[in-house]
């Protein structure tokens, strides 16, 4: 049975009162710190509670989040187009908004060629970036009808990505100081599985898969939550290709994978949100689980972490200090926490 976070109707109905306020409030159209991420969030919770309040205060987030696009010139998943594109694919996927999706995401997609193609000659498009659009295009050529123009373009663009990544520095493979879902090398071989899966370029693939072989089997990340991680990504390409060796250093990697030095040390009071904290490290766990067999799965307690997490500092800040509530409550701060309930079941 798994476990659930459970809150108290009056706690939960004045936290949602308290974000919706800042919501209203915030400048932001930004997946993560934005009205985007809150706009998702309250959809969720509208589902979870059946309040029509809640879908109502998304909905209105979310056509301020479609009349505010032009003005947006911020370009990656965090706070810019990358995000709410993202974003709003996940509301029509998951029944949320309706409508056509290549109609919605017309102007984002236009936006997003136009970056990429003619990029600005001052500030071409970083190596980063370039991973964050092939993970856009990843997810959204899978909507595309075969044979379609859609699809054709999709594939033109996702072909002229793959063919930028000819040179990996060595900084690509560097793993940062504290757990990161910004880790690179994990998230971008995560895209290349996704690709293959639905038959993408797969030699293509194969091809940067067999050049950074020798530089991933070098490779045991010093933090246990960044060896989680790496196993996640390696994964997605080793279900699709026969990768001996990758398979060989998976098993490595999980031998020196320790769940509890992992929680104990590496994540402290003010780690506990998405993007650098147990909320993203439990949210990896999760999906590698759901992946492998019972005998792979990585074993740990979704109670213990939540445990973790109201018991830390950051916690009774987020509970007692307005500011750093209003600081901390997007996706990548309590509605990100909030969310976990519901991706657990």
């Amino acid at each position: 049975m798994q476990e659930k976070i459970t809150t108290h109707d009056q706690e939960s109905d004045l936290l949602n009162s308290k974000l919706m306020t800042i919501a209203n409030n915030t400048v932001s159209s930004g997946l993560l710190s934005g009205r985007m991420g809150y706009c998702i969030y309250f959809y969720e919770t509208a589902k979870n509670t059946g309040r029509v309040e809640y879908s109502n205060a998304a909905d209105r987030l979310l056509d301020h989040v479609c009349s505010s696009l032009k003005k947006n010139r911020v370009w990656d998943i965090d706070n810019g187009l990358i995000g709410i594109g993202l974003g709003i694919n996940y509301l029509i996927k998951n029944n949320f908004a309706g409508g056509n999706i290549n109609k919605i995401l017309k102007n984002f997609d236009i936006l997003l060629f136009k970056m990429l193609i003619f990029p600005d000659k001052n500030k071409p498009v970083d190596l980063f970036l370039k991973v964050q659009l092939l993970y856009y295009y990843s997810v959204r050529i899978i909507d595309q009808k075969k044979g379609s123009n859609e699809e054709f373009i999709f594939k033109e663009l996702i072909f002229k990505i793959l063919n930028s990544f000819t040179q990996f520095s060595d900084n690509f493979f560097e793993e940062p100081l504290a757990f990161s879902l910004d880790y690179r090398l994990p998230f971008f071989l995560h895209i290349l599985g996704k690709l293959s899966k639905i038959d993408i370029f797969r030699e293509k693939i194969k091809k940067i898969t067999d050049e950074i072989t020798s530089n991933i089997l070098s490779l045991i990340p010093v933090l246990h939550s960044h060896r989680a991680y790496l196993i996640f990504g390696m994964l997605s390409l080793v279900s699709e290709f026969n990768l001996n060796l990758w398979k060989k250093h998976i098993k490595l990697l999980r031998r020196e994978l320790n769940i509890n030095e992992m929680l104990t040390y590496e994540f402290f009071d003010r780690n506990i949100f998405l993007k650098d904290g147990l909320t993203g490290i439990t949210l990896i766990l999760l999906a590698h689980n759901k992946r492998v067999e019972d005998n792979e799965k990585i074993e740990f307690s979704f109670k213990y972490i939540l445990n973790r997490i109201k018991a830390s500092e950051t916690w009774y800040y987020l509970m007692n200090d307005d500011l750093f509530f209003k600081t901390n409550s997007g996706l990548c701060g309590i509605c990100g926490i909030s969310l976990l309930n519901s991706l657990n079941n």
